[in-house]
C-alpha cells in the first residue's frame, strides 16, 4: 500500500521525493498540505484494505491539522474513512511518538518521562531506590537497560530544544541523584563522574543526499541539525559518509570514541571549577561507576556505607559550617559536639575530641595498612594528605597509573576509609540526638 500511495503523486513531498505515507509495521501516517489530496489518499488506503480483506480501525484513526501557516484550514468532520467520520485531534501517537498540531516535542517528552517514572517505581521492589537499596553499580546498569531507552525514545525524531531539553535534563539528573543517594544540591559533574550512555536506492538515502546538499546549517531541517552535531563532536561532514560509507562496526567505534572524548573533557573541566569537588579524584570513564561508588562485593553492610562516603566526597554532607552559611550566622558554625571550634570537614574527620574513641582505632589501622601495602610501590617521595586519603584514596592511584595499586586501594584501603566515615557519621548523629533529648528535658 505504501508504494501505491507514493506513486499516486499526491501528498507530502520533500523536493521531488514523495513522503506521503511513512509506515512502520501496521502503523501508517498520511501527510499532505492539501485537505482534498488527504481525502484521496485515505480513500486509496481504504479501497486497498477492502481488496486485501483487512479492516482499518476508525476508533484508532484520527486527523491532526498542523498550525503551520502553509496548511489550509478546514472544518472538522471533513475527512471520512469509508462511511465513518474521522475525528480531528490536537495530538496522536504514531509508532510510539506523540505528534501534536503545533509540532511540539513537549508531549513526547512528558509521555516518556511519565513512562520512565513508572518503570522506576516498578523496579523499586528489587531495590532500585538509592540509599539502603542496590549498590550504585547495579543501579546504573539497571537504569541503562530499562529506564534510559524509555526516557529518550523517539527524541532523535522530534528534536527537543530549549525548555523541553532542559526539562529532560533536570529529570535525568534527578533520577541519577536519587539512585546515588545524593542531595539535589550536589554539583552536576559529580553525578556523571560517579555514575559513569540503508542502501542508496532508499527514500531515506535520497532525502539525506538532497537535504545535506541543499539546506544551510541554519535551516530547521533534521539533517542540518545533524550537521551541527557532527561539528560539535569533531566528526566528518555527514555528506562524506554518504559518498564513502563505512561499516557498522567502524561507525559505532568512531562515534563512541568521539562522543566519549568530548564529554570526558567537558565534565572533567567543569569539575575543576567546583570547590565542593576538590577531594573527589577526577576519574571519569563512561559506562563505569567511580571507584568510590563500587564496593567490589555484595555485602549489604558495605553498600549501606556508600551514600555517606559519596556525600562527603561531593561536598554535600551537612556540617555546622554549611548551616551557618545558609543562615548567615557565624555562631552556628561551632561544633555542637565539642563546642571548641568550627565544624569543618577536617575537624569532623580528624580532630573532634567527642569522636576520638570511634576515630582512633580505625585511623591507626588505616595508616598501618597504607604503610604496609603501598610501601611495595616505591611511593616514598609522594606526599600523602590524610584527609584526602580518607575521603578518596583513589587520587593516589592516578599518580602511579598502576593496576596493582588500584586493587590494593579498592580491596584494602577504601573499605577502611568507608568504615571510618560511616562510623563517625553514625556517632555524630547519635550524640546530637542525645543532646536534643537533654535540652527537651530541661525545658
Amino acid at each position: 500500500m505504501g508504494d501505491i500511495l507514493a506513486d499516486s503523486g499526491y501528498g507530502g513531498k520533500i523536493g521531488s521525493i514523495s513522503c506521503c505515507a511513512p509506515t512502520c509495521a501496521d502503523d501508517l501516517a498520511i501527510l499532505s498540505n492539501c485537505p482534498y489530496e488527504t481525502q484521496i489518499l485515505i480513500d486509496m488506503a481504504f479501497d486497498f484494505s477492502k481488496r486485501e480483506a483487512y479492516l482499518l480501525q476508525p476508533a484508532k484513526s484520527c486527523v491532526i491539522q498542523s498550525k503551520s501557516r502553509h496548511h489550509e484550514k478546514v472544518n472538522e468532520n471533513f475527512w471520512n474513512l469509508g462511511n465513518s467520520v474521522l475525528p480531528t485531534s490536537n495530538k496522536a501517537t504514531h509508532i510510539g511518538i506523540c505528534r501534536t498540531d503545533d509540532d511540539s516535542c513537549k508531549a513526547t517528552i512528558d509521555e516518556n518521562l511519565k513512562k520512565a517514572r513508572r518503570t522506576l517505581y516498578s523496579l523499586m521492589g528489587v531495590g532500585l531506590y538509592g540509599e539502603n537499596g542496590l549498590d550504585p553499580q547495579t543501579s546504573m546498569s539497571i537504569m541503562n537497560t530499562y529506564i534510559i531507552p524509555i526516557m529518550f525514545y523517539g527524541l532523535e525524531i522530534v528534536i527537543p530544544r530549549g525548555r523541553c531539553l532542559e526539562t529532560l535534563n533536570i529529570q535525568f539528573k534527578k533520577f541519577l541523584k536519587q539512585l546515588l543517594s545524593l542531595p539535589k544540591t550536589v554539583a552536576d559533574p559529580a553525578i556523571y563522574m560517579i555514575s559513569g550512555i540503508q542502501g542508496k536506492n532508499s527514500i531515506e538515502w535520497q532525502l539525506a543526499e538532497r537535504q545535506l546538499n541543499v539546506k544551510s546549517i541554519n535551516s530547521n531541517s533534521w539533517f542540518s541539525l545533524l550537521r551541527k552535531i557532527f561539528l560539535k563532536y569533531e566528526l566528518n561532514d555527514p555528506a562524506q559518509y554518504l559518498v564513502n560509507p563505512i561499516s557498522k562496526c567502524q561507525w559505532k567505534r568512531e562515534i563512541t570514541s568521539k562522543v566519549q572524548k568530548f564529554w570526558i573533557e567537558k565534565i572533567l573541566n567543569q569539575a575543576k571549577l567546583y570547590t565542593s569537588l576538590r577531594y573527589l579524584s577526577l576519574i571519569y570513564k563512561p559506562g563505569q561507576c567511580h571507584p568510590i561508588a563500587n564496593t567490589n562485593t555484595m555485602n549489604s553492610r558495605e553498600i549501606i556505607r556508600i551514600p555517606t562516603k559519596l556525600k562527603i566526597a561531593t561536598g554535600s554532607y551537612i556540617l555546622q559550617t554549611v548551616r551557618a552559611k545558609f543562615k548567615s550566622n557565624t555562631e552556628l558554625s561551632i561544633c555542637k559536639l565539642c563546642n571548641e571550634t568550627e565544624e569543618t570537614l577536617p575537624h569532623f574527620l580528624l580532630t573532634c575530641k567527642s569522636l576520638e574513641d570511634i576515630r582512633k582505632p580505625i585511623l591507626e589501622d588505616l595508616i598501618n595498612s597504607c604503610s604496609e601495602e603501598l610501601a611495595a610501590f616505591n611511593m616514598k617521595g609522594e606526599h600523602f594528605d590524610i584527609l584526602q586519603l580518607i575521603i578518596d584514596p583513589f587520587t593516589y592511584m592516578t599518580m602511579l597509573r598502576n593496576e596493582k595499586v588500584f586493587k590494593v586501594i579498592q580491596n584494602i584501603i577504601d573499605p577502611k576509609c568507608r568504615r571510618l566515615c560511616y562510623n563517625l557519621h553514625c556517632e555524630r548523629y547519635r550524640l546530637l540526638q542525645l543532646d536534643d533529648i537533654k535540652k527537651k528535658k530541661r525545658k
